[in-house]
């Protein structure tokens, strides 16, 4: 199975706890199956984590705090990467256009996953193309909160207007992931 960073557990645990409280977190890890609970409560940020947990944890989020819209794993994307960029990254950023943002994520990409690429294409000032190749993953719940965290990096750098699309989908029978967003500068 594929890896992905422990900042994705602790970024979890911090969302669970600032939405629901102490109790919502343990009733979250109380849910999980034992491999999965000691996991996703112990991970620190520079382990590596079997993605099944990663995806499991975040399909039981959704089950049991969301309302089944995916609405819940949208708000938890942005949070994550709300705490992923520190200020002093955010203002870097802003100095350069957004898109550079979203480039700059495809080149550290493996720095968080031992699988795919996040290739960036930019055909304009104010739009960028994300493919993610080699995928693994076939998950349409990792999607909607990748999405999100996507269109909250550009928020997050000076982006205006920000609309985020998921054109393909590897959950939807689609050979890569395909993000498209534009912006307003």
């Amino acid at each position: 199975m594929p890896h992905c960073k422990g900042t994705y557990f602790a970024a979890l645990r911090a969302f669970v706890r600032e939405c629901f409280g102490d109790e919502g977190l343990e009733r979250f890890l109380s849910v999980l199956e034992k491999e999965d609970r000691d996991t996703v409560a112990t991970a620190v940020s520079i382990d590596w984590v079997d993605m099944g947990i990663r995806l499991r944890a975040t399909r039981e989020l959704e089950l049991t705090f969301g309302k089944g819209d995916d609405s819940l794993l949208s708000e938890f994307g942005r949070f994550e990467a709300q705490r992923d960029l520190s200020t002093t990254q955010r203002v870097f950023l802003r100095l350069a256009n957004p898109g550079y943002a979203i480039q700059k994520a495809g080149q550290y990409w493996r720095r968080f996953y031992d699988w795919g690429e996040l290739s960036v294409e930019r055909p304009s000032k104010t739009q960028v193309v994300a493919t993610l190749k080699e995928s693994v993953v076939a998950d349409a719940h990792y999607c909607t909160q990748f999405m999100a965290y996507l269109t909250r990096v550009f928020e997050l750098v000076g982006a205006k207007d920000v609309v985020v699309k998921h054109t393909k989908c590897r959950a939807r029978g689609h050979g890569n992931c395909v993000f498209e967003g534009s912006w307003r500068g």
